[in-house]
């Protein structure tokens, strides 16, 4: 039991980090590594801002000050 799974993971193996990204950069350039990072700035920029507004105003609602 213990070589057929041995047989299986090395028949079957994952590939590596560094193959991934060499298969990428060979099949997109290196505009791949960045696609779809301007689309997750339009999500993460509002998010953020949004939440240190409810941070801050809670802050201020709750009399609580920064000690820096």
């Amino acid at each position: 039991m213990h070589s057929m799974h041995s047989m299986h993971s090395v028949l079957h193996s994952e590939p590596s980090m560094i193959a991934v990204t060499r298969n990428l950069l060979a099949q997109g350039g290196a505009r791949a590594l960045f696609r779809g990072l301007s689309i997750n700035y339009m999500k993460v920029v509002p998010s953020t801002a949004i939440g240190f507004t409810v941070y801050d105003a809670l802050k201020s609602y709750l009399g609580l000050t920064s000690s820096l």
